[in-house]
């Protein structure tokens, strides 16, 4: 059984990337209506200049860091979103990774699965106060199963996240 949803991080946030993390061939390409190219800061960015684009993988450049590819949720909730982890299927397995492999981020396409990276995700919920976190669950597809086929989201602001060494 897998339980497939969504974590998105956004609305007022884009995602930020480790130099060297491998950048995704079919990325969307922005031409302005003067025919230049333009890379947002951020998915929220994008999608307050180009409000009519479709969710995708976009290229981000924050300033400061190295331009990266990260998916844009444009529909959900106002759009502006970055998706920070998402299972559609089984075909990418995340119990058996690495602390590495989740430090990094690992994906098989980042319109797929994917888990965005400890470090990207720790750069944007403490990018600012104006931090929005959404998950998004959904039941198991399958007709025989005995999860219903539902929907569950929650939004939260000004969250954080705390640990205790034991």
């Amino acid at each position: 059984m897998v339980v497939t949803g969504s974590a998105v991080i956004g609305a007022v946030i884009g995602a930020i990337v480790i130099a060297g993390k491998p950048i995704a061939e079919n990325a969307k390409e922005i031409v302005t209506p003067t025919g230049h190219s333009y890379t947002a800061n951020d998915c929220h960015e994008l999608h307050q200049e180009y409000s009519d684009l479709p969710s995708g993988v976009y290229q981000l450049n924050p300033p400061g860091i190295t331009a990266f590819n990260a998916y844009c949720d444009m529909d959900t909730d106002g759009g502006g979103w970055t998706v920070i982890q998402r299972r559609v299927n089984g075909s990418l397995t995340f119990y058996d990774k690495t602390w590495k492999d989740y430090k990094v981020g690992f994906n098989n396409g980042l319109e797929n699965n994917l888990w965005l990276g400890n470090d990207i995700i720790h750069v944007l919920s403490t990018k600012d106060q104006n931090v929005e976190l959404r998950i998004d669950v959904w039941g198991n597809r399958d007709r025989h199963s005995s999860i219903p086929d539902g929907h569950w989201w929650e939004k939260h602001t000004h969250f954080s996240v705390s640990f205790v060494l034991y």
